[in-house]
């Protein structure tokens, strides 16, 4: 069993990725999960906004330097600033800059979380119970001031860092974690969990962007210490239902959005190659490839590939292994696309835990 699904402060995760959600009706699905007996962790969510977002705005280049941040030297909230930024940096994702407005959006929701919920995590509050701040995340970070037309929000139970990083070994939240966004906002309440708000100001929103014809990617190049599993299971929507509570390998992403000059969401992404190869081996392990309705694989390509509406960008393309990778293991990712006729391609490796 995946270490991390046995730790305490792995009980619930949960996301919500929610764009002019007046556009899109199926998006009021409210994530609300709880703690079922079980120490796996349960996220649910409606990631559709992101993608609207993406053909609203208009590219920034990705940030490569913002201030120290305020949190208290050795808490929870600096551990998990740094190490997500580190992680964002090294994948080419673009730094995010703390925003006090957003801290206390965060803790707000946490408090309440707190106060209501007996254990339970949520992304919408009632206005009738103590502690309200907002109905929804938009509504929250709107009342703090924090002018926006998009509102992502990931929550986990865990209380320290390593169980709110626990959020990356996964599939949506590690979309929504490496979106395009500017600004963040993270708080946790040793009785609710982390709340993290990763955020664009601005109603036309300026998200981050690489150059043409780079890619973000998680894990990183080189990263030591990945899971070696994850448990779909643990997700809600679940990314792999089919799977039932069966234990796969840690998702990988590749990020194409802006990829291709003239804007930020790819219109045509065709996949020619998408693996993990066992070093030690050379064998590839059994994958498939989760991707939007704008990506096909090319005529020949050993894929298979599924369809999947909810993914935070319609750039966002992971490859979920179907078996745990073996511990203390080195593996290889190759990957070649087409993006809007433009040739892309990526080769890195990582070390599991």
């Amino acid at each position: 069993m995946l270490r991390s699904l046995r730790t305490k402060d792995l009980l619930v995760v949960t996301l919500l990725a929610a764009a002019m959600l007046q556009f899109h009706a199926d998006n009021d699905a409210v994530a609300k999960a709880r703690a079922g007996g079980s120490n796996a962790g349960v996220a649910q969510g409606a990631p559709q906004g992101p993608a609207q977002a993406e053909a609203d705005a208009t590219p920034s280049p990705l940030v490569t330097e913002v201030a120290r941040p305020s949190y208290a030297p050795g808490s929870t909230e600096w551990a998990v600033f740094d190490a997500l930024n580190d992680a964002r940096a090294k994948g080419n994702f673009g730094l995010l800059a703390q925003d006090t407005r957003l801290d206390a959006a965060a803790a707000g929701h946490g408090d309440y979380m707190a106060q209501n919920l007996g254990g339970a995590i949520s992304h919408r509050q009632d206005a009738a119970k103590p502690g309200f701040s907002g109905a929804t995340p938009i509504d929250r970070v709107r009342a703090i001031g924090y002018d926006t037309a998009v509102a992502f929000e990931a929550v986990s139970s865990g209380t320290s860092a390593k169980g709110c990083l626990e959020l990356l070994n996964t599939v949506y939240h590690l979309g929504l974690l490496m979106i395009g966004a500017t600004d963040v906002g993270i708080a946790v309440n040793p009785s609710a969990g982390c709340v993290i708000e990763p955020q664009v100001p601005g109603r036309a929103p300026r998200m981050q962007a690489r150059p043409a014809g780079t890619v973000g990617v998680y894990p990183y190049p080189g990263q030591h210490g990945v899971p070696a599993g994850f448990m779909p299971a643990t997700e809600m929507p679940n990314p792999a239902p089919d799977l039932g509570d069966a234990v796969v390998g840690p998702p990988i992403l590749v990020d194409l959005t802006s990829t291709a000059a003239g804007g930020l969401a790819p219109s045509d992404i065709a996949i020619g190659r998408f693996a993990l190869i066992e070093a030690a081996s050379g064998k590839p392990v059994e994958a498939r490839v989760l991707a939007s309705r704008s990506v096909a694989a090319r005529a020949g390509a050993e894929v298979e590939l599924r369809v999947d509406r909810r993914l935070a960008s319609a750039g966002h393309v992971f490859l979920l292994p179907l078996r745990p990778l073996k511990s203390t293991a080195s593996y290889e990712v190759e990957f070649s696309a087409s993006v809007d006729g433009m040739a892309v391609s990526r080769r890195w490796d990582f070390t599991t835990r």
